[in-house]
């Protein structure tokens, strides 16, 4: 039996009474456990008197009691009255004597409880979906790329657009060698007439030169550079071209597009007719995506939410998490703690709450609305993953059962339910059509949503 007391707009109390039988039966294993492994001078090990053991293994005994059959019997008490813990419930009281029944008393996050505007007054801009007039060049070309292969350039010339340099560096301030890691010189690859992250300075510096050759690039390095000792200051990159390296792309023909292995693909023809397809599909996923994310702005804007500090503190910290990786991905070898400035907080924190906020409406919708997933539902999802990735849908079942996979895939479904509710009650307006101008280039092969997932 168990109660719930609303301590606040965002926190709830639990209170319940576990059985003298199941308390028994929980506090007996826990002691079976530490007798076994406790050890006291002057008994056998498993010999120990019981006194003896419950003297000096109270504390753990009672730790392993809570972490077995007390969290246990507060998750499900929770679930019993239809709410959802936004974070670990905290133990206010728990008491436990051989023989008698458990209290425990226990308080843990909810979303909160707030209310919809008039959803119907929302205007909510959708982007059309535009394909450009070369997009079936363009996409072809990406794929040559994919299938085509690297070859060392053999014979002595200058480099020139199109190679791929493999170059070491090492930084040099006032003739002084800066230190790398461990004073190591570091490797870069650098592709030329492609736009790139390198310094124009250092570009230049390569361009024409030839394998084997040490050149020179004196750079001016922005204030924010993680070389925090010569940020702002003018330093000389010193470059060794390693290698030079050239990618051969293969012919336009009906034999490559049976190379690329696309389904049901035997021709140029249906390689064209493909990746249209699939490119209408992800810009079809594109502005849909970018409408639920207007959608779920829109309305929390007009939406008084208030997050529980605990959850919205932790949810910083996970986003500062993804901030550092990609940090440490783009600055590879280099010091990045300097950049994780308050700036970088704020917008960690910004983009916590706006995370919170989405799932708290969300949560609001598939609560209110009852919105489930059935075996069909999941079937079908299933049936596109395997469309789009090439895996039969009977090996999609399989790694679909475990219990992570499968609640990942029932997430995705119901939150999709959901924004396709609050989409039916809002007010969608057509946006502009871009321009040819304001395209960007594709620079990669289309991939559907599901596929990108995976």
């Amino acid at each position: 039996m168990s109660t719930i007391e609303e301590v606040s707009n965002t926190k709830r109390r639990v209170s319940l009474e576990i059985s003298a039988e199941d308390a028994t039966k929980a506090f007996n294993e826990a002691y079976e456990y530490y007798a076994k492994s406790v050890t006291v001078k002057g008994f056998r090990p498993g010999k120990i008197p019981k006194a003896v053991v419950l003297k000096q293994c109270n504390a753990q005994i009672r730790k392993r009691v809570l972490e077995t059959l007390i969290s246990d019997r507060v998750h499900k008490a929770i679930k019993e009255h239809d709410l959802v813990s936004l974070s670990a419930p905290i133990v206010e009281k728990f008491t436990l004597v051989e023989g008698e029944p458990t209290i425990c008393v226990a308080t843990f996050d909810v979303y909160p409880t707030f209310e919809f505007p008039d959803l119907s007054t929302l205007e909510v801009p959708k982007r059309p979906i535009f394909i450009p007039e070369d997009a079936v060049d363009q996409l072809l070309e990406v794929t040559r790329e994919k299938q085509s292969s690297i070859r060392t350039v053999e014979e002595d010339r200058p480099t020139q657009d199109g190679d791929i340099l493999e170059v070491t560096y090492q930084i040099y301030h006032e003739n002084k060698l800066m230190a790398m890691k461990k004073g190591e010189k570091t490797a870069i690859s650098i592709t030329l007439g492609q736009p790139n992250k390198f310094f124009p300075e250092i570009v230049s510096a390569v361009t024409g030169a030839r394998a084997g050759e040490t050149v020179e690039a004196n750079v001016e390095l922005p204030k924010d550079h993680p070389f925090r000792n010569v940020a702002g200051k003018l330093v000389t990159f010193r470059l060794t071209i390693n290698s030079v390296r050239v990618r051969e792309m293969p012919d336009l023909d009906d034999e490559f597009a049976k190379d690329t292995g696309y389904p049901d693909v035997t021709d140029l023809a249906s390689l064209k007719d493909y990746l249209l397809k699939i490119y209408k599909t992800q810009l079809e996923d594109d502005s849909r995506n970018d409408f639920h994310y207007a959608l779920l702005a829109k309305i929390a804007e007009a939406t008084k939410i208030e997050l529980p500090e605990s959850i919205l503190e932790s949810e910083t910290q996970s986003v500062l998490k993804k901030y550092r990786a990609n940090l440490a991905k783009h600055y590879k070898d280099q010091p990045i703690e300097h950049l994780l400035n308050n700036e970088y907080a704020a917008h960690a924190r910004a983009d916590a709450v706006s995370n919170l906020t989405q799932e708290a409406i969300l949560e609001k919708v598939i609560q209110t609305q009852e919105i489930t997933v059935t075996d069909e539902d999941m079937d079908k999802e299933l049936t596109l993953i395997s469309f789009v990735t090439g895996h039969p849908v009977m090996e999609l079942r399989r790694v679909y059962k475990d219990d992570a996979n499968a609640q990942a895939l029932k997430s995705k479904i119901l939150n999709t339910k959901a924004l396709d509710y609050l989409t039916s009650q809002v007010k969608v307006v057509e946006a502009p059509l871009p321009s040819q101008n304001d395209l960007e280039p594709i620079i990669q092969e289309p991939q559907l949503e599901s596929q990108r997932a995976e």
